[in-house]
Parts: C-alpha cells; structure tokens; sequence
C-alpha cells in the first residue's frame, strides 16, 4: 500500500492489550470528571442570588463575632479593674476602722490609767510585790503553788 503524507500521523489500530485497558482507562477519567463536577455542582445547584444571601450571613455572623470578642475582653477587663479598686476601697475602709478601735482602746487606756481608782490601786499593787519578793516560801508551799497552777491552767485549756 501507498501512504500518503497525512497517513504517516495516523495512530496504528490498537492491540489487544490496549483494549482490554481502554474500560479501565475510560471510568477512571469518568470518575475524575464526575469528582470534578460534583465539587463544581455543590456551589452550581444555588442561584446566584442565594450565593450572595449566604456570604452576606457569613460575613455576618463573623464580624458579630469579632465584635462580641472584642466586647468580651473589653468588659472582662473593665470588671477586673472594677473589683480590684472596689478591694482596694475595703482594704482601706477596714484599716481606718482598725485603726480607729486601737486608737479609741489607747485612748480609753489613758483615761482609766488616770482615774482616781487606778493610781492608787497600782501603789497597792507594787507595795504588795515589793512584799512578796522579800517573803521566803517554804517547799510546801512551793508545792501547793504549782499544783494550782497545774490543776487550774493544764486542765481547762
């Protein structure tokens, strides 16, 4: 046979080997362009108009959270300042009223310290240790004094 010029870029008829996987050949490209439209489908079945509906809710459910996260941080630091000055007011509220009490007992102190029953009841107090520091005790005595003070201080605490 003659070839001519175009039949040199003819493909020789196919063998065997190619038929059998020419099936195989054929579904996977069918199923590559099937995954292909399905993926290009899933946005192909909306309208436009319901595309456009959809990012507007997307976008606007994001920036209400953006704003509601902003917010939250916002208030939980205002808050934390709040309770920390208001603390620092009732530190301070408790340390003047504190301070007013030892001062009021100080004065109330002095006042009784002054009195006409406290003096001359501390005179008899020293004249009457004075006294004791020059009186001898004799063992039984001794005895009975730490027995009082066992019995009495060691069984009630």
């Amino acid at each position: 046979m003659l070839q001519s010029s175009g039949d040199e870029d003819a493909a020789d008829p196919p063998t065997e080997d190619q038929i059998i996987d020419e099936p195989v050949a054929q579904e996977r490209l069918e199923a590559r362009r099937f995954k292909r439209l399905r993926r290009n489908r899933l946005l192909s079945r909306f309208s436009i108009q319901s595309k456009l509906v959809l990012m507007m809710v997307l976008c606007a459910i994001i920036a209400a959270a953006v704003v509601g996260l902003i917010a939250f941080q916002a208030g939980r630091s205002s808050l934390r300042t709040q309770v920390f000055n208001r603390l620092t007011e009732v530190r301070e509220s408790q340390s003047r009223a504190l301070e007013s009490e030892f001062k009021d007992l100080k004065n109330s102190l002095v006042l009784y310290s002054h009195g006409a029953i406290a003096v001359p009841a501390l005179q008899t107090f020293i004249a009457g240790f004075d006294q004791l520091a020059d009186a001898t005790i004799n063992p039984a005595q001794q005895q009975s004094i730490a027995d009082y003070y066992n019995d009495t201080l060691t069984t009630h605490s």
